[in-house]
């Protein structure tokens, strides 16, 4: 094409990006309203449905119907957006304090002032997110330590200040920041575990896999693979339980046996099954089989469910068949079969792949899900030269298997 032509192109692209992004706020909340996803299949909520359906995290969503709701009553912002005299990140500011009554002057603000200084502006007017709007941002730094930034109220913010406080009082030595969060964090584990020590929930479970001798544990966003050295002192000492074995008891009445219901939870790694849910908070083991229908407690007739996917069981919105050791058959009220949405969270002590070169294999499987890899720190941790590495690499990338998120650092993408 011709420069005019790519120019008139670019501008054609760039209008149409506009508009989806307000009409994606505006369907996005029109599908929320009254809980109409369900309609289209059973899905708990609009961020179930959203990350099945359309892939999009639960932060986008939420960030997105909440304007989508907003624009509704604002018109003159919502005109402004759509035309593209708003961008996203103004209409997502403004929509945060505006009201009927005010919109004329936030929709003034918006256009006129930079970025920054209306963001202080919202804050001002006390439209800043709630904590839970703003999950902790998470960046690896190198393959042994992340960099974490998150907002809290300050309150909270006191109260953890008071706590690592007291954590190098009652150490024998001086604790940076991170150490005292660290013994802040065993300390809170150790008062939940003391509790109910058959809840695999209330502690660190650390997974290793037999054959490779890799391990990883879990987190919030999903499996991270643990250099050998650090799963070594974390389960020194600690109890053992073989996930193919433990919990085989098959028992009826009473309650779920202990080593059944941690056997289940350490299965499913404490996440919702439901296909697309995967919650981890208020999850509990569920009979497949109900227990009014003779279901027997046992791995192949529990599973781990969230109360919301539980509440829906029951109700016939949402019905599950099979052996929750082996498959299980997922249906919505109407029969069919729901579903399941690309997850990042499936374990990552998995050994090599056929399809994959000796030098391919090896570094995904040092890589793991760690970021922050450059070349020599493979070649220094494989043995592998250099040339090599650098070969594998390319072809990696080529293939979708590995990523750069920053320059010449390197990480595995999640497989789907």
């Amino acid at each position: 094409m011709s420069a005019p032509d790519l120019l008139s192109e670019l501008r054609r692209l760039l209008d149409a990006e506009r508009r989806a992004g307000w009409l994606v706020c505006r369907y996005l909340a029109d599908l929320a309203e009254g809980e109409r996803f369900h309609e289209l299949g059973f899905f708990s909520d609009i961020y179930h449905f959203a990350r099945v359906r359309l892939g999009l995290g639960a932060r986008r969503t939420r960030e997105r119907v909440r304007i989508g709701r907003a624009l509704g009553k604002l018109p003159a912002i919502e005109a402004a957006f759509a035309d593209g005299r708003l961008s996203f990140a103004r209409t997502r500011e403004v929509t945060r304090v505006a009201k009927p009554d005010t919109e004329a002057h936030w929709l003034d603000l918006g256009l006129r002032l930079p970025v920054r200084v209306l963001e202080k502006r919202v804050a001002e007017a006390g439209g800043r997110p709630a904590h839970a709007d703003a999950p902790a941002e998470v960046v690896w730094s190198d393959p042994q330590t992340v960099d974490v930034r998150l907002q809290m109220p300050a309150a909270a913010w006191a109260m953890l200040e008071k706590a690592m406080e007291s954590a190098r009082t009652a150490a024998e030595t001086t604790l940076s920041d991170a150490e005292a969060l660290e013994a802040v964090a065993r300390a809170a584990l150790g008062a939940m575990a003391g509790a109910d020590p058959a809840d695999p929930r209330r502690a660190v479970v650390v997974y290793e896999c037999r054959d490779c001798r890799r391990a990883e544990m879990e987190t919030g966003r999903g499996p991270t693979e643990l250099p050998a050295a650090q799963a070594a002192a974390l389960v020194c000492s600690a109890p053992e339980i073989d996930i193919a074995t433990h919990g085989r008891a098959v028992t009826r009445g009473g309650p779920i046996p202990a080593p059944v219901r941690r056997a289940v939870l350490l299965r499913d790694r404490m996440r919702c099954r439901t296909p697309g849910c995967g919650r981890r908070r208020w999850v509990d083991v569920h009979h497949v089989r109900h227990r009014a229908d003779d279901g027997e407690h046992s791995r192949s007739n529990c599973v781990t469910l969230c109360t919301t996917c539980h509440q829906a069981l029951h109700e016939g919105r949402l019905n599950v068949r099979g052996d929750a050791e082996g498959d299980l058959r997922w249906t919505d009220s109407a029969g069919r079969p729901l579903p399941a949405a690309p997850s990042p969270d499936q374990p990552v002590t998995q050994c090599g792949s056929s399809a994959l070169t000796p030098a391919q294999a090896a570094i995904l499987a040092l890589m793991g899900r760690r970021g922050g890899w450059t070349a020599d720190a493979i070649c220094e941790e494989s043995r592998l030269p250099v040339p090599t590495v650098v070969a594998a690499l390319a072809s990696l990338q080529i293939s979708g298997r590995i990523h750069e998120p920053t320059f010449l650092r390197y990480e595995a993408v999640p497989a789907s």
